[in-house]
């Protein structure tokens, strides 16, 4: 735990030292020193015994860091819990708005609505990224939104998602949702009705036509839910700096999603349900996966799974 802990304070991986050789420890320990006790010499020869001395040190020295650490992660729990206020405001949620979200999710379909996704491929079964997950997607680690000036997410069930980074990250101009199913996308117009009713002063609502409402902050800032197939979206594939598709499909509609998104910038950052190296036959993968993203460690807590479900995490080449 004691490494864990110093590797997020650096901003370092641990795994070296955790699971390394003596050589790949040392290795460890000296980019910690050179980076943050550069006037220190580092020993010349280190037997695996003086680790012991090493870290000794280190935990006498970087209790400035860890107590950094803590007030950072306290700020952050109170910038969630004020967004998640917001969006109990928005989906009228008295008693937690991942459970709520999720039936409503649920319980809104008709019939109708999943014979029409059935028959393009699509699949209307809704869960969520929670408060937390949504945060850990993100963060500077991952899909880096505090870079992303336009968000957009492909299949936004009630909209939560794009909601969240809206509020959480002042610098993205533009967030757009697109949903097929109506019945959800109404659920998400409602919400962000709620919203410039309740808070006149920050936010005012423009209703384009039945499939577009946007909601415009005092800055100038945008959060459109659009209802329509997702591949009419082209606009925010084109822009999006950070992309959310959080949304099963067959194998074939998933051909043509990989080269839907293949119109993405380069170095735009996306996140799947699907893992697009599966589907890909003939034409090299336009995408990477992020580094951090390969291990299946790497999960988002989730309204079916509180311990974390593990999507794939690419960047554009």
């Amino acid at each position: 735990m004691l490494w864990v802990q110093i590797g997020l304070c650096l901003n370092m991986s641990c795994s070296n030292f955790l699971e390394g050789n003596l050589e790949n420890q040392i290795d460890f320990l000296q980019k910690i020193f050179k980076e943050h006790f550069p006037r220190i010499p580092f020993p010349s020869q280190v037997r695996e015994q003086d680790l012991v001395s090493i870290l000794g040190y280190l935990v006498r020295h970087l209790d400035p860091l860890m107590s950094l650490s803590k007030q950072v992660s306290a700020m952050q729990n109170e910038q969630l819990e004020e967004i998640r206020k917001l969006l109990q405001t928005a989906y009228v949620s008295g008693h937690g708005i991942e459970l709520e979200s999720a039936s409503q999710g649920h319980a809104c379909i008709s019939s109708e609505e999943r014979n029409e996704a059935k028959s393009r491929g699509a699949d209307l079964l809704f869960g969520e990224l929670i408060v937390e997950g949504v945060d850990r997607a993100l963060d500077v680690l991952h899909l880096c939104a505090a870079d992303a000036k336009v968000f957009c997410d492909l299949g936004m069930g009630l909209g939560k998602f794009a909601m969240q980074a809206f509020f959480q990250f002042p610098n993205i101009e533009k967030a757009i949702g697109i949903e097929m199913a109506r019945s959800r996308f109404k659920l998400g117009v409602d919400a962000l009705r709620r919203l410039a009713q309740d808070l006149p002063d920050e936010f005012t609502l423009e209703i384009n036509d039945e499939d577009s409402v946007i909601l415009w902050d005092r800055k100038g800032r945008s959060l459109e839910f659009r209802c329509g197939d997702l591949f009419d979206c082209t606009d925010g594939v084109e822009q999006a700096d950070v992309l959310i598709c959080e949304t099963h499909f067959s194998s074939e509609i998933m051909s043509k999603l990989i080269s839907f998104l293949e119109k993405m910038k380069p170095s735009s950052r996306v996140l799947t349900f699907e893992n697009l190296s599966n589907h890909v036959k003939e034409t090299p993968l336009q995408f990477e996966q992020l580094a951090v993203n390969v291990e299946w460690e790497d999960r988002f807590p989730t309204t079916w799974n509180k311990t974390g479900h593990h999507f794939f995490l690419w960047k554009k080449k």
